[in-house]
Formats: C-alpha cells, sequence, structure tokens
C-alpha cells in the first residue's frame, strides 16, 4: 500500500470529493444570490463568523477572520445596507448599538442573511433547512428586553479579576472539570438563597454551575459555564444587580 493510500480516510475519496463540491456549491450560493461571481474570501470569512455567533463586535469579528479591524470593517459595509461609499451594499448583516455597552456595535445577520445561510445549509447537509435559527438584531434586542423585565432577583456579576476566575478554573481543572470560555463568576455566599434558580436557568441553557465556597473567600465564588457568549450575555442581564 503506498503511502497516499494509507492517508484515505475510511470513507474514501469518493466521499471526500463530494464533502469538498458541497463546500464550493455552497459559497455559490452567495455569490449567485448577489450576483457576485467575484465575491471575496474576506466577505465569506466575516459573513459566516457573523452567522456563526451573533450579538459580537467588529474586534471579535475580525479575529475569528484573521483580518485586521480595518478589513473586517469594510467587509461588515459591503455586507451591510449601504457600503463604505454609500452604495448598496449585500444586506446580509446589520448591526445595533450593544444594549449594554451604547459605545460599541453588535452584528447580526438580516432575515435576507438568514435565508441565504439557510440555503448553504441545504446545499451542504443534503437536508432541506426552511429557515437559520439564529436571531436577529430585532429579535435579539426583544429577548433583551424580556429577560430584562422579568428579573427581579440578581446577582453581582463583577465582583472578582481575571486572576481570581483563573484561580477558580485552576481549582475546578485539579478535579478534572474543565471550564469553557464564556464563564460568569459572583460570590456564592450572598446569592446562596437563589442559588438553585440560578442552577435551573443555567440547566436550562444546556450549562454548568459550579460551586466554590473555599475560593475567594470568605464568599466563595460559583462559577456559571454557559455554551455561548450569547447566553453568557444573557445570564448578566438577567441575574446582575
Amino acid at each position: 500500500m503506498s503511502e497516499a493510500e494509507e492517508h484515505v480516510p475510511p470513507n474514501g475519496p469518493d466521499e471526500l470529493r463530494r464533502t469538498i463540491g458541497a463546500l464550493r456549491r455552497a459559497i455559490d450560493v452567495i455569490r449567485c444570490a448577489n450576483k457576485m461571481p467575484d465575491l471575496s474570501s474576506a466577505w465569506v470569512q466575516v459573513l459566516l463568523a457573523v452567522a456563526e455567533t451573533p450579538a459580537q463586535p467588529l474586534s471579535w469579528i475580525a479575529r475569528e477572520s484573521s483580518l485586521t479591524s480595518s478589513g473586517a470593517h469594510r467587509a461588515l459595509l459591503a455586507l451591510s445596507t449601504v457600503d463604505r461609499f454609500g452604495r448598496p451594499g449585500l444586506g446580509l448583516v446589520e448591526d445595533i448599538a450593544d444594549p449594554r455597552r451604547g459605545n460599541r456595535r453588535l452584528y447580526f445577520l438580516t432575515e435576507k442573511g438568514r435565508g441565504q445561510m439557510a440555503e448553504m445549509l441545504t446545499v451542504l447537509t443534503g437536508r432541506p433547512h426552511e429557515r437559520y435559527a439564529m436571531p436577529t438584531a430585532a429579535e435579539y434586542v426583544a429577548r433583551f428586553d424580556a429577560e430584562r423585565g422579568e428579573a427581579t432577583i440578581r446577582v453581582t456579576t463583577d465582583a472578582y479579576t481575571p486572576q481570581e476566575v483563573a484561580t477558580a478554573k485552576r481549582s475546578l481543572r485539579r478535579k478534572g472539570v474543565q471550564v469553557g470560555q464564556h464563564v460568569v463568576a459572583f460570590p456564592l455566599r450572598p446569592a446562596l438563597p437563589i442559588i438553585e434558580e440560578i442552577a435551573d436557568w443555567v440547566a436550562g441553557k444546556q450549562g454548568a454551575l459550579y460551586r466554590l465556597p473555599d475560593v475567594a473567600k470568605p464568599d466563595g465564588m460559583a462559577l456559571a459555564d454557559l455554551p455561548s457568549s450569547e447566553e453568557q450575555f444573557h445570564f448578566v442581564v438577567r441575574f446582575r444587580r
């Protein structure tokens, strides 16, 4: 058996070609739908970053797309309603002021963008996708307002420095627990009257709540490990004092 044959996966070269072909055709969905056969790879990277994780600022999108901030911003403008030259853009991306920090913008797919992403998924998976489930800006703001209105009990979520949170993570790692990057830390003892409510909310978001009474004494620390930056944000909105 040749070295090349040894590296062919069990599903074989034909399956690999089909996968690559599906990816190429999925990208062509965006090119054809917007009548842009020369759509740049940077624009595609930025669009996919916004689609994968909405409600992120420019700095995050630039980092995930391996672009400079100015390059990512140019791509976002081209994908938005009006490009940087005042001409009509593609209308696939929209932005809003961050409800927590009005001095930065958060980016989302528009309804048009969600429709084209659903078409891409249909081509990639071979199964029909009628819609792409990530929220638009309007849906995100509505959820933000609803959760802020529901919040009757809150806890302090800005009590600890990054170094203190890192110490808590190391404590969990020593116990064999790997904590993700979307973490909210808060004092444990003051939150005990509502800790079960918090635990239920975190579990409902497919996250995990860790109670560390021996860290950051005298109050101890609790860590909510959440599956995404969006759920991290909504935890803070719901529970922060």
